[in-house]
């Protein structure tokens, strides 16, 4: 609370300073004769404050949600219902500069008393800041700093959309784009982290924390980390290029490469080959459990596009490495728990190569995404079958498996009511040994979007 206060102060005391300097559009407005100006902002600084707050940009999202998780092998199981949302204010520019402000909040309507506490469900009411920034654009160039989302391969925010209450990052970055649109140069300083659900941001990663039932993965307090990513295109080919440092923890390396070839056929549109590949090493500040990290993940994926629908088949395999950290697992120190947060091509609810419970394996995965614009309607088909030892902490630190799979049947289904309303819906079972035992999933959320 005391940082949120902090923002808030910050935030204000750059409106004020910006509008002390703040030039006015308008023609100043003499005062009537014999009367005198009024003291403090005259009223040429009064229109320019008026005129500038009457930019400034209001959006929102009011939200009600169900959420349930029921496991074969541990009680209680998890249930609850919120309703909560977001407003957002951004102001106009001034000589580039601008800042964005949103709160977030989920209140608990109902659980199961029964229902094991988590946070990030809510069960619980949440009440955060979760953007607080000050931003900077020219041209190609776009900076913020303070609270907000990012999207990289390895760390995001808004790529899947599980809570009510997205996770946020504290940090400095942005882009720049060439004049040339193809080629963009991303880099970001993060600070401090906030996980689904929670209102504070703090200075660990997921880890085993309260949000991952299972995680065997330590949660480690560090000073954040950085990445630099260089992202290109070049007609109908992309091409990708991240590295992480992630302090205390690892280094990492990812790439992604993809072409599209399009055949201009009534039946079959285009076809779409892609390729990643990501590598971790040590890093000299390691702390903790991290030592001899070395792993290594390939994926390739072919998609083609239908009249109606885009089908993916999709391989993933992190490579096993005897000696090395988790048997050379590939670690992702903010993935949201079982969550496909991590951009791997399989990635799926329950079944995850880059999840906290397992380690080396290969995964396979089908998916199909059919869209209806003129009725509003998405519908989303996923299975995914893991095959990854389920890992347990051995007493020198080190994991090894104790053999596992698992095998995801997902559902998202996304229809647009209005303009303003949306419904949408996740329905997943998974299959898969381990402690929690076989899991059956079934999300629902209402929302409404307003402003913009």
């Amino acid at each position: 609370m005391i940082v949120g206060n902090f923002y808030i102060k910050l935030a204000t005391f750059i409106i004020i300073a910006a509008l002390s300097i703040f030039p006015s559009a308008e023609a100043q407005t003499r005062p009537a004769p014999g009367k005198d100006a009024p003291s403090g902002l005259d009223i040429r600084q009064h229109e320019s404050l008026k005129s500038w707050l009457s930019k400034t940009e209001v959006t929102g999202q009011l939200r009600a949600y169900y959420f349930s998780q029921f496991y074969e092998n541990i009680r209680p199981s998890q249930l609850t219902n919120s309703v909560g949302g977001w407003l957002k204010l951004e102001t106009p520019d001034i000589s580039g500069f601008n800042l964005g402000l949103a709160a977030y909040t989920a209140q608990n309507i109902g659980s199961r008393e029964d229902a094991r506490e988590n946070t990030s469900l809510p069960n619980k009411d949440v009440t955060t800041l979760g953007q607080a920034y000050l931003q900077y654009k020219n041209a190609g160039l776009k900076l913020r700093f303070g609270r907000q989302p990012i999207e990289t391969p390895l760390a995001e925010s808004m790529g899947v959309d599980y809570r009510m209450i997205p996770p946020f990052y504290e940090a400095l970055g942005g882009y720049y784009k060439l004049p040339s649109k193809n080629l963009e140069i991303h880099g970001y300083k993060v600070f401090r982290f906030k996980g689904y659900g929670y209102s504070g941001f703090n200075k660990l990663d997921t880890g085993a924390n309260p949000g991952n039932q299972i995680g065997v993965l330590p949660q480690t307090s560090s000073s954040g980390f950085e990445t630099i990513g260089v992202k290109s295109k070049y007609r109908n080919s992309n091409l990708d290029f991240w590295y992480y440092h992630f302090d205390n923890r690892l280094n990492a390396f990812y790439t992604e490469g993809s072409h599209r070839i399009d055949t201009n056929r009534n039946f079959l549109k285009s076809v779409s080959l892609s390729a990643q590949f990501s590598h971790e090493w040590d890093t000299s500040d390691q702390k903790g459990d991290y030592k001899d990290v070395d792993s290594d993940l390939y994926g390739i994926e072919i998609a083609a596009q239908l009249p109606y629908n885009e089908v993916a088949l999709s391989y993933n395999e992190v490579v096993s490495h005897p000696g090395a950290y988790r048997g050379g697992g590939f670690i992702s120190p903010y993935q949201q728990g079982n969550y496909n947060t991590t951009r791997f091509y399989t990635n799926q609810l329950g079944a995850s190569l880059s999840s906290v419970d397992v380690a080396p394996g290969r995964a396979y995965s089908l998916n199909d995404t059919i869209r209806l614009p003129n009725h509003g309607l998405t519908l989303a088909f996923g299975y995914t079958h893991l095959d990854s030892p389920e890992l347990v902490r051995g007493s020198n630190g080190f994991f090894k498996g104790s053999g596992s799979n698992a095998r995801s049947y997902q559902l998202v289904a996304r229809y647009q009511i209005s303009k303003n309303w949306k419904l949408q819906s996740l329905l997943a079972r998974i299959d898969r040994k381990g402690p929690l035992g076989n899991i059956r999933v079934a999300h629902f959320y209402l929302t409404y979007d307003f402003g913009g």
